[in-house]
């Protein structure tokens, strides 16, 4: 798909507060497995992304944010095998969620590693409501189903919605677990039908998490516990140390949080 450079487009809305000043953060052209200060130099028929910061309220974002089908085939089997970008310290070169599933020592070692955060959400849970039954967890982006696992072996009642066709395919023929293929609306799930909803590293991902919030909102009942986690992309060690930060990569990432922004 042939991009308009970003320079030519008119400034996009910040989602937050409607603000259309944005400062200009960094460049990716694509192709290239990292982020820059300083624009690319053009090259015909290679599309540049930009991050941007708002100036009413702090948000960053991709600008403008790629349209819908540019972004459909981005979590296609070789995100969860060989990362979407092989030899990226940040998105290849992990464990491909394939190998994962064909490993009893790995599958193992997942569903205790992501524990920790189950063992987080039920902290919360239980200050709550300490006699309650096992919740109902739904897990939004759940990949090929490692946390949902987890939590089915803690006794909980467990259900996902994946809108990669390979991770949700895996996560049910694999695991065995009820995972939804969609976007979180499409699921047309209850109102207030789930006791926790979990968006784990899911926000920057989506072209708009506003949206996704309300929907997740909806679906969770009125006293549950909503646990969001988004990366620190813009703030912390890695971003002092390097001047070519890799791990930001647009347009996998459309938007990077701070605190006072997620609030």
């Amino acid at each position: 798909m042939q991009r308009v450079p970003p320079e030519e487009v008119a400034p996009a809305p910040c989602i937050l507060c409607g603000a259309r000043e944005h400062e200009p953060l960094f460049y990716r052209r694509d192709g290239e497995n990292w982020v820059t200060p300083e624009p690319p130099e053009a090259v015909p028929g290679v599309p540049v992304y930009r991050i941007v910061r708002c100036r009413g309220c702090g948000l960053a974002f991709v600008s403008p944010l790629p349209a819908r089908e540019e972004l459909a085939g981005l979590y296609d089997e070789p995100y969860f095998t060989t990362g979407a970008y092989p030899g990226n310290v940040h998105t290849g070169g992990m464990e491909g969620h394939a190998d994962v599933l064909a490993s009893p020592r790995l599958r193992r070692r997942a569903r205790e590693e992501h524990r920790g955060t189950l063992r987080q959400i039920e902290a919360v849970w239980r200050a709550q409501r300490p006699r309650e039954a096992p919740p109902r967890l739904l897990d939004v982006g759940c990949g090929a189903g490692f946390l949902l696992d987890a939590a089915r072996e803690w006794g909980w009642a467990v259900q996902g919605v994946e809108l990669s066709p390979f991770a949700a395919e895996r996560a049910q023929r694999d695991l065995g677990l009820p995972v939804v293929q969609g976007e979180l609306a499409e699921a047309q799930f209850p109102e207030g039908h789930f006791d926790i909803v979990v968006m784990r590293e899911l926000l920057e991902h989506v072209p708009d998490p506003l949206a996704l919030l309300k929907e997740a909102r909806r679906v969770l009942r009125e006293d549950g516990v909503l646990f969001v986690q988004v990366p620190n992309d813009l703030e912390g060690v890695r971003m002092r140390l390097w001047r070519r930060v890799w791990w930001m990569i647009p347009p996998l990432h459309l938007f990077y949080f701070r605190r006072e922004t997620l609030e």
